[in-house]
């Protein structure tokens, strides 16, 4: 694959992870920029799983940037990820979507990751796993840990039904 196709199949991909890391348009553009520079420095040819690869690139580059700006509120306006999450028909007002936004907003950086990752990019546990180096177990833990954590902060008739319809589909 040409280093034009790699770009022009996987830049939607590097830019929205980006962004939901940084939470900033302008600096996501330039992240992503970053992200294949460095990409395009590498053997890519020999690049089994592109996208995943691309990712665990964003979301280094992401966490690198964040930590020289020193900005850990990662998230302040994740309004995007509740149009991707699989539970989207039980959302029907924006006070449950802000309701989510802040709740996402207090977990750690590592359960951000693996809830945008499996919600935001739809990837399977074998493949957050891949993308992140960590066994398969510590991203089921990981998702779960964070939609608990959601749910023990709320009691919310929305946090249920998170924690019910989605635990269930890794």
């Amino acid at each position: 694959m040409k280093k034009r196709e790699v770009f022009e199949n996987f830049k939607d991909d590097v830019f929205k992870t980006c962004f939901y890391m940084v939470n900033n348009y302008q600096d996501a553009e330039d992240l992503t920029q970053d992200v294949f520079i460095k990409a395009f420095d590498k053997d890519i040819d020999s690049i089994e799983n592109m996208k995943a690869w691309l990712i665990k690139i964003s979301i280094n580059t992401s966490k690198n940037y964040l930590k020289r700006k020193n900005r850990f509120n990662l998230f302040e306006n994740l309004t995007h990820l509740v149009s991707n999450l699989n539970v989207e028909k039980e959302i029907s007002n924006s006070e449950t979507k802000d309701e989510l936004v802040s709740l996402i907003n207090t977990l750690s950086p590592k359960l951000r990751e693996a809830i945008i990752l499996r919600y935001v990019h739809q990837m399977k546990v074998e493949e957050i796993a891949k993308t992140l180096g960590i066994p398969v177990g510590t991203v089921k833990s990981r998702i779960h840990k964070g939609i608990s954590n959601m749910k023990h902060k709320t009691n919310s008739k929305y946090a249920q039904q998170l924690m019910e319809g989605n635990l269930d589909e890794y």
